[in-house]
């Protein structure tokens, strides 16, 4: 699962869903998580998704989406995107 931006309800959504068995990558357009908050209580964040084992990208965003493959009732899409990160 492919979760985009780093403020507070991207977060919570990527740590549920990682804690639930999904893997998730999340990406941040920026060099950290929740960058409007504390740098210490983003770092304690950071620290705690990697934890859980969720892939985190920063400072870098999407730039297209690809279906490779519909989904069915018994399988989930397919979808390749691709992404700039650090330049």
């Amino acid at each position: 699962m492919l979760v985009v931006g780093a403020g507070p309800i991207a977060c919570e959504l990527g740590q549920g869903f990682q804690r639930l068995g999904t893997q998730v990558t999340m990406l941040a357009r920026g060099s950290q998580f929740l960058p409007r908050e504390d740098q210490d209580a983003a770092q304690i964040l950071k620290a705690s998704l990697e934890r859980d084992g969720c892939d985190l990208r920063f400072n870098a965003q999407p730039l297209n989406y690809e279906l490779i493959r519909s989904g069915s009732a018994s399988e989930n899409p397919l979808i390749k995107v691709e992404i700039k990160q650090d330049g």
